[in-house]
């Protein structure tokens, strides 16, 4: 079982997350809603986790097929479906940015593996919302 914790900071909605090993994340809310922005808000957050998540597994596969990452980025951006209350996402697009010496055929296949079978928080979000993907290597 995977555990966090939110604990309201200050109010009315500046928040911590902390997981299992004492990390932390603050979440907070725009001004017009009351809050200070002094932290993530969720659905960003929730787009840092995808793409963090897709990056881990993009580096971990490129590193048994023996390829030399030596720089790697992913731009997520997300789409809200127009005047939707709470805001929803209608798709998700991932930019990744890799730099060293790999092999194109290997990338392909490490981003399809990771898009489409290993990434944990890319398969949970899927059933919901589309999530697309492409790159730029830079060699």
């Amino acid at each position: 079982m995977v555990k966090v914790e939110i604990i309201r900071e200050e109010a009315p909605f500046l928040l911590k997350g902390i997981d299992e090993k004492g990390h932390e994340v603050y979440m907070d809310s725009v001004p017009k809603f009351g809050g200070k922005w002094a932290g993530f808000r969720p659905m960003h957050l929730l787009l840092v986790s995808l793409g963090g998540c897709a990056v881990m597994d993009v580096v971990a596969i490129l590193g048994k097929m023996r390829q030399e990452v030596e720089d790697i980025k992913a731009e997520v951006t997300a789409e809200p479906i127009p005047n939707s209350k709470p805001t929803l996402f209608q798709k998700i697009h991932v930019h990744f940015v890799i730099k060293g010496n790999i092999d194109e055929e290997k990338l392909k296949k490490a981003l399809e593996l990771t898009m489409e079978k290993y990434c944990s928080v890319v398969l949970t979000v899927r059933p919901a919302v589309p999530v697309s993907y492409d790159y730029e290597l830079i060699k």
